[in-house]
């Protein structure tokens, strides 16, 4: 088994039962493998559980991020951040995994170690992109001089989660289609208005 396997069952592991389901052990079960056979290729849990993190994060930049950065900047290039990352969130596939920085982030906020510091730098990452285009947005007169940046961003990645979880917890189809609304909307009321006579 290679490394990249390893990781594609663990990170399977921790969409349905959060990363402090993966151990050793349980991969190793999963795959039919020894544990030191699964340990010789990842090191210890905590790497592991790192490594399942680090490939979450490729993924979602791969899905959303990256092309998104293909639409104008400013508005456009964060409208289509959004609404991709809502897709991704609405889709019911294997390959399109629940978010495993908010799971993890309820799991380990309290917890410290390089789980919850890679948890907390993935988290802030994704918080600053949605700032840069939105500071973008305003450089551009496309969103008012007044709007707060990191306010905006802040509601904007509550949104999603508020999203995250109606889809998991209370099973809700349409959450995504409805966070993507709200957050249009939310951008919206933030547009410059025409001056008035």
């Amino acid at each position: 088994m290679t490394l990249h396997q390893i990781i594609e069952t663990a990170m399977k592991l921790a969409a349905h039962e959060g990363l402090e389901a993966i151990t050793i052990g349980r991969v190793a079960e999963l795959m039919n493998l020894s544990k030191s056979g699964v340990f010789s290729r990842v090191g210890s849990r905590e790497q592991l559980q790192c490594a399942v993190l680090e490939a979450y994060d490729r993924r979602f930049a791969q899905a959303v991020i990256l092309p998104a950065q293909k639409a104008p900047a400013g508005l456009e290039r964060l409208k289509a951040m959004l609404v991709r990352w809502a897709e991704r969130m609405g889709r019911q596939r294997e390959d399109v995994l629940p978010c495993l920085l908010a799971s993890g982030a309820f799991e380990y906020d309290d917890r410290p170690g390089p789980v919850r510091e890679l948890v907390k730098a993935s988290v802030s990452q994704l918080r600053a992109q949605l700032d840069r285009h939105i500071r973008e947005a305003i450089e551009l007169r496309q969103l008012d001089a007044d709007t707060d940046p990191a306010l905006l961003a802040f509601q904007l990645h509550s949104l999603m989660l508020g999203a995250m979880h109606d889809r998991r917890l209370l099973s809700a189809t349409k959450s995504a289609q409805r966070a993507a609304q709200a957050a249009l909307s939310l951008l919206a009321i933030h547009r410059p208005q025409p001056l008035t006579r």
